[in-house]
């Protein structure tokens, strides 16, 4: 009973000491901590379309498939190869833990006790996808040619817009007679609608994308992976978690191989980790097909694993060090002078230059200028291999107020504002007393 007394005495310094010292703290949650929607129905999607991928696999020959495999979009054919299993449960808690932040093109959740970042930037580690920057990126200009018309006409699709998952799974049915660089651009459409925009299936594509592919080195060599990253943003950013059920467009899988980086332990567990870890690392995980876990359960027990140690970094740093030999008997000595508060985390524009370069002078929607380095809060995991996606996570060694400590700052800042009010009511209640004495 002593000990725990004892313990709860340090806890309660500790927690203290936090409260004043001038610590950085992070964006609120977009759901309070234990009141995050439950995943009630499986988040749908209409990317990886299984009758589309049968129909390639049918109507291509094996050197073309093989060919197609091989480009720099091939990594699409190389993860459907893997027969990933979805798992939705995992990919909506993620979400649920997100901080409320206002970069349009940066994801935050707050995982195992620590903020962790999609952006751009971790999107192209882990396709190995072009994410290059490049003018105009969701209208490049193309002009419309007898050739682009004759092979529009072949897919039976208008000249004004673009072929929809439908319409190219019907093509291939269709597409014996075509010459190689017609069946080859077919096969370079279904990954474009079928992965990169993943929309519904009777949806039509965009046009002035689509019309890139009559060149069919410009089609692969251009930064699909910038428009993958965008279309899958803009979906996320739209969608109400509150709901039982939404669908987002785009390649969401990824997502749930970035939470399996994110969190080591749960990747290793439910993530069915491929040996020798395959590059681009979107290849590293068979998913977790036929797997019900409670994922949130297990976001939590990492959390409480890693509790300590940052109990411990707080301790270090407000200067409590253990005496005689038992850890219940704590003393304080020197601290040393705390962090100063960083802004929000800064991100990679999507239609704007890198983090870190020179941003593009036109005026474009989809351009935010920042800098992921300029913040010093956060730090790459160093302890990573190097081609680890740059998750930033927070530094230990830096002390973070959690949701408990800024419940008990507001409690704080509360009481003492009541005080405040208490003790001008009783000067005026005095003043006033005093003025009808005078008379």
């Amino acid at each position: 009973m002593e000990a725990v007394c004892k313990s709860s005495i340090a806890f309660s310094i500790v927690r203290n000491l936090c409260l004043k010292m001038d610590l950085p703290e992070l964006p609120p949650r977009m759901f309070t901590l234990g009141e995050e929607p439950d995943a009630i129905r499986s988040i749908s999607y209409h990317s990886d379309d299984t009758k589309l991928f049968k129909a390639l696999c049918d109507c291509l020959t094996a050197d073309e498939y093989e060919d197609l495999k091989a480009s720099k979009l091939g990594v699409f054919i190389k993860f459907k190869e893997l027969d990933f299993g979805w798992t939705s449960r995992l990919v909506h808690f993620l979400l649920c833990f997100q901080l409320d932040i206002k970069k349009k093109f940066e994801l935050w959740s707050l995982v195992v006790s620590q903020p962790v970042r999609f952006s751009l930037i971790e999107f192209e580690h882990l396709t190995g996808l072009n994410c290059d920057y490049i003018k105009d990126l969701e209208n490049p200009r193309c002009e419309v040619t007898s050739e682009m018309a004759a092979f529009w006409e072949k897919m039976r699709v208008d000249i004004d817009t673009g072929p929809s998952i439908e319409q190219i799974t019907e093509a291939f049915y269709n597409c014996d007679e075509w010459s190689p660089d017609d069946r080859m651009r077919l096969g370079y459409l279904a990954i474009y609608a079928g992965y990169i925009e993943g929309k519904k299936f009777s949806s039509a594509t965009s046009a002035s994308l689509a019309r890139l592919v009559m060149d069919l080195e410009n089609f692969e060599n251009y930064p699909w992976g910038r428009v993958a990253f965008k279309v899958l943003m803009d979906s996320l950013k739209a969608k109400d978690l509150t709901q039982t059920g939404y669908t987002v467009d785009g390649f969401i899988q990824v997502l749930q191989v970035w939470a399996y980086y994110a969190m080591p332990q749960l990747g290793a567990n439910y993530g069915s980790p491929i040996p020798n870890r395959p590059s681009p690392l979107l290849l590293a995980y068979k998913g977790g097909k036929r797997q019900r876990k409670s994922f949130k359960a297990a976001i939590n027990k990492q959390e409480l694993k890693l509790l300590a140690d940052r109990m411990v970094a707080v301790e270090k740093k407000v200067g409590i060090t253990n005496r005689g030999g038992s850890s219940d008997d704590h003393q304080l000595t020197t601290t040393s002078n705390p962090p100063k508060p960083a802004d929000e985390p800064g991100s990679e524009s999507v239609n704007g230059a890198k983090a870190g370069q020179k941003e593009a002078k036109e005026p474009s929607l989809t351009t935010e200028p920042s800098s992921s380095r300029e913040l010093c809060l956060v730090s790459p995991a160093d302890d990573l291999p190097s081609d680890d996606p740059s998750l930033l996570i927070l530094d230990k060694q830096v002390p973070t107020a959690s949701d408990l400590l800024v419940e008990e700052a507001r409690r704080q800042t509360k009481k003492e504002t009541a005080l405040v009010n208490l003790r001008k009511k009783k000067v005026r209640k005095e003043a006033c007393s005093h003025t009808a004495n005078s008379f």
